[in-house]
């Protein structure tokens, strides 16, 4: 079986889980371009170095993808001298923002099949901000950079052309990068009577190996859904996937 090559966080102080969707292979050759999106964890432990750093690196458009409350309790302070814009969109906030004391899914793949069928127009929304950015670079988070923004990037790499198993270990290789954090929130939430299932700090392979087939099954792929339920132009769609193939419009 070949090794898939994944991506590996940027050297930031204040995040573990910001890295960038190039360097995986398409189906027709060649790999997917460098500096043009990013996925990531919160960004509210930055510090002025690390945005300057993600300023230098050419992010020019941060989407937040955390709940109303997740963002105002711990805002993306970005610097007023780093030319970096900033967009809220948010997904799951229910479940997000009322710190997990509601219904939880079964699964992590029942959960992004849900988000998937039931949040088509704000994905969509996401998905129209990332093609406006046309020349810096646009980045994209949640709190742990894992599900939300899983399913984000999955949709991106699945447009652009990535083979199934490099998206599912773009997808996986959140839970090595963010163990530590895990475990961290596993222990503070059992402080506070919350007990968190085991599957919802994990990201299995087999949760997003779910979601594709669901994606499949019911749109047909990334580009039909996003010409469909999400609402979005063929230019747009077309921008997305050739920018991220490295190529221009």
């Amino acid at each position: 079986m070949r090794t898939v090559t994944v991506s590996t966080p940027l050297p930031l102080s204040g995040a573990r889980n910001v890295r960038d969707l190039g360097g995986y292979s398409l189906k027709d050759g060649g790999t997917t371009a460098q500096g043009v999106f990013l996925r990531a964890d919160g960004l509210h432990s930055l510090t002025g170095a690390d945005w300057n750093a993600l300023d230098e690196y050419g992010v020019g458009r941060v989407v937040d993808l955390r709940g109303v409350e997740e963002a105002q309790r711990q805002p993306d302070a970005i610097p007023g001298s780093c030319g970096i814009e900033y967009f809220h969109v948010p997904l799951l906030d229910q479940m997000n923002s009322s710190g997990f004391q509601g219904p939880l899914p079964a699964s992590m793949g029942e959960l992004y099949c849900a988000l998937l069928d039931d949040s088509a127009a704000d994905l969509g929304r996401v998905m129209e901000l990332l093609a406006r950015q046309s020349e810096d670079a646009a980045l994209f988070h949640c709190s742990a950079g894992k599900d939300r923004t899983g399913v984000v990037a999955m949709l991106l790499l699945e447009l652009a052309g990535v083979p199934d198993e490099e998206i599912l270990a773009d997808y996986s290789v959140s839970e090595t990068y963010m163990q530590e954090l895990f475990a961290w929130q596993k222990r503070a939430a059992a402080e506070a009577g919350i007990q968190i299932p085991d599957y919802m700090l994990q990201s299995r392979p087999e949760e997003m190996r779910r979601t594709l087939e669901h994606l499949h099954q019911t749109y047909g792929s990334a580009e039909a859904y996003l010409l469909g339920p999400a609402g979005r132009t063929q230019a747009e769609v077309e921008t997305l996937r050739e920018r991220l193939r490295g190529r221009t419009q």
